[in-house]
C-alpha cells in the first residue's frame, strides 16, 4: 500500500502535460525500483479530492495500479452526493436485484391502473395551482437543473403555479440541484414510487411530465404511464411539456411511450424533428424550445454563483487572457444506440478523439496567440457517465502539446455560465452544453453524439437554423472543425472574440 497526500492526488493532469509533479516523481521511483506494477494506491476524499477521483482513478488504471478510496474527511452534503454516486461506480451493484422486483411491482400497478387515453378539450388553457411534476429526474446534471428551473418558471407564468411536487428517482441528488437554482414557486421533491404518486395527485391540480427525453427507459415508462393512468382516473389534467422523444431499441418501451402520450391532455415537444415520429400520430402536439433556455434568459445577474465556483473559474483562467479561450465540452458515449453496431460506435468515438485532438494542435499552428482550451463538464456524475472521462481521454491525446486545461468540479447553472462568460468559443456534444453556450450568444460548433442516425444536437442547430455549425460525430472532420473554429475566432486577425466578458 502507498498512501497518496492531498497534493499528490490533484496532480494528475500536471502530470500529463509533462510537469514534474510529485505524481510523476512516484512513478519514476516505482521504474527504477522495478516494482511495476505499482502497490495499491490509497487516496484521501476530502473536499480537495473529491471531483479529481476520475481522473486518478484512470490514471491509475493506464499503470497498472490499483486504487483504494479512504474513509471520507469533511465533505460538504453536495460533495458526498457526488462521492457516493462515485463510489457505487467502483463496483457496488447490491441494487440490481431489488431493482428488478421494484420494476415488476410498478409493471403491476400499471396493468392494475391503465387506461386507454384521449384529449380534453381546453385543457391547454387549464391553470395549476398545485402541480405534480415528473420526468427523469434524479438522473440530472447541470443542463437539467436548467430545464427544471425553465420549467417550473413556466408553469408560475402560464399556469398560475405556485406549488410543485417533483418526483425523482434520487431526491436527495435532484434537491441539491434544485438549490442552486431562484425558483419563482415553492418546491418540494419526493423519491418517485407510485404510492406517493397516487397521494399526491389526490390533491394536485394537474400531472405535468415536463423537461427532458421520453425514451428507452423501462423502469421509468412504467412509472409514468401509471402516474397518467391514475390522473385520466381522477380527472386530473395531464400536459406534457416540450419533452424530446426517444431513442428506442425496445418495442415494448415504445408503446408505453405511445400510450402515455395518448393520455396527455396537451403534448409539445422540443424539437421539430420530432413531430415526424411516428409515435405522435394523431396528437396534436406543438413545437416549442427547451425550457433550458427560459431559465438561462433570466440569469443576466448571477445571484446563485457559489464562491467555489468563482474561485475555480478565476483560478482556471489565471493567465489564459493575452489570447482565444475556447471551452471544450465532450461526453462518453452508450454504444448501444448505433445502427452500425458497438464496435463501429467505439471506432467512430475513439476517430473523432484523436482528429478533436489534432484540430486543437492545428489550431494553434502559425497563430502568434495561441489558445487556451478550457474543459468544463456538463456532467461529471457517474450516472449518465462522467464528463470528466473524456476529459482525460483528449489530454492524453493532445499529449501536452497545447493548453488544455480541465475543470474538475461539479458546477451549478451559475458556475457554468461565469465560465462561458470569459470564453471566446465552445465547441460541446452535450446537449444542454451547447444550449448554455448558445444562450450567451457564443460561437458554438456542437458535434452529435449518435453515430449513423444523429440526434438532438444536430436537431437543435436545424431549428436555429445553423445547420453548418453541428456534425455527426462519426462525420467530424479535421479540416471543418478548424475552418471554422478559425473563422468563429477571426483567428489570426485580433487573437479572439473582443465581445468576451471578463467580468
Amino acid at each position: 500500500m502507498l498512501e497518496l497526500d492531498q497534493q499528490t492526488a490533484t496532480e494528475v493532469y500536471a502530470t500529463l502535460t509533462g510537469h514534474r509533479t510529485s505524481l510523476s516523481a512516484l512513478l519514476d521511483q516505482a521504474r527504477r525500483s522495478g516494482s511495476e506494477p505499482a502497490p495499491t494506491w490509497t487516496v484521501p476524499v476530502t473536499p480537495r479530492t473529491v471531483h479529481r477521483l476520475e481522473g486518478l482513478r484512470r490514471f491509475a488504471w493506464d499503470h497498472g495500479t490499483a486504487i483504494d478510496f479512504l474513509r471520507p474527511n469533511g465533505l460538504s452534503p453536495t460533495e458526498t452526493i457526488f462521492w457516493n454516486d462515485f463510489r457505487q461506480s467502483c463496483g457496488d451493484r447490491r441494487g440490481a436485484a431489488s431493482g428488478a422486483w421494484r420494476l415488476a411491482h410498478d409493471l403491476f400497478d400499471c396493468i392494475r391502473h391503465f387506461r386507454v387515453g384521449g384529449s380534453k378539450a381546453g385543457a391547454l388553457d387549464v391553470s395549476i395551482d398545485r402541480a405534480v411534476l415528473i420526468g427523469v429526474y434524479g438522473g440530472e446534471h447541470v443542463g437539467d437543473a436548467a430545464i427544471l428551473g425553465g420549467v417550473i418558471q413556466d408553469l408560475h407564468e402560464r399556469r398560475r403555479t405556485e406549488r410543485v411536487t417533483l418526483f425523482s428517482h434520487r431526491p436527495e441528488h435532484t434537491r441539491n440541484l434544485a438549490d442552486s437554482l431562484s425558483l419563482p414557486a415553492e418546491i418540494e421533491v419526493l423519491p418517485y414510487t407510485l404510492g406517493r404518486v397516487r397521494r399526491e395527485l389526490s390533491q394536485a391540480d394537474g400531472l405535468v411530465l415536463a423537461g427532458g427525453p421520453l425514451m428507452d427507459l423501462p423502469s421509468v415508462l412504467v412509472k409514468h404511464l401509471t402516474a397518467a393512468s391514475i390522473a385520466h382516473s381522477q380527472g386530473t389534467p395531464f400536459l406534457i411539456e416540450r419533452i424530446g422523444l426517444g431513442p428506442f431499441k425496445r418495442e415494448l418501451s415504445r408503446r408505453m411511450a405511445r400510450r402515455i402520450l395518448l393520455l396527455a391532455d396537451g403534448v409539445s415537444v422540443r424539437a421539430a424533428a420530432a413531430l415526424k415520429d411516428d409515435l405522435l400520430a394523431g396528437i396534436d402536439a406543438r413545437v416549442l424550445t427547451d425550457p433550458a433556455f427560459d431559465y438561462l434568459s433570466t440569469r443576466s445577474e448571477l445571484s446563485r454563483l457559489p464562491d467555489r465556483d468563482r474561485a475555480a473559474v478565476d483560478s482556471l483562467l489565471e493567465g489564459a487572457a493575452d489570447g482565444p479561450i475556447i471551452g471544450i465540452n465532450l461526453r462518453p458515449i452508450r454504444h448501444q444506440w448505433c445502427p452500425d453496431g458497438e464496435e463501429a460506435s467505439k471506432r467512430a468515438y475513439q476517430g473523432f478523439l484523436e482528429r478533436l485532438a489534432k484540430g486543437l494542435i492545428r489550431l494553434d499552428e502559425g497563430s502568434p496567440r495561441p489558445a487556451r482550451y478550457v474543459f468544463f463538464p456538463m456532467n461529471p456524475m457517474q450516472l449518465g457517465q462522467s464528463d470528466l472521462a473524456s476529459a482525460y481521454d483528449l489530454q492524453r491525446l493532445v499529449n501536452g502539446k497545447v493548453d488544455l486545461r480541465v475543470w474538475e468540479a461539479d458546477p451549478t447553472v451559475d458556475g457554468v455560465l461565469y465560465l462561458l462568460r470569459r470564453l471566446d468559443s465552445v465547441v460541446a456534444m452535450r446537449f444542454h452544453a451547447c444550449i448554455f453556450a448558445i444562450s450567451q450568444e457564443l460561437p458554438t460548433l456542437g458535434v452529435d453524439y449518435y453515430p449513423g442516425m444523429g440526434g438532438k444536437v444536430l436537431d437543435l442547430f436545424s431549428d436555429l437554423r445553423r445547420e453548418n455549425d453541428a456534425v455527426r460525430i462519426d462525420r467530424f472532420d479535421l479540416d471543418w472543425f478548424v475552418s471554422k473554429m478559425r473563422a468563429k475566432l477571426e483567428f489570426g486577425l485580433d487573437g479572439g472574440n473582443s465581445a468576451r466578458m471578463d467580468s
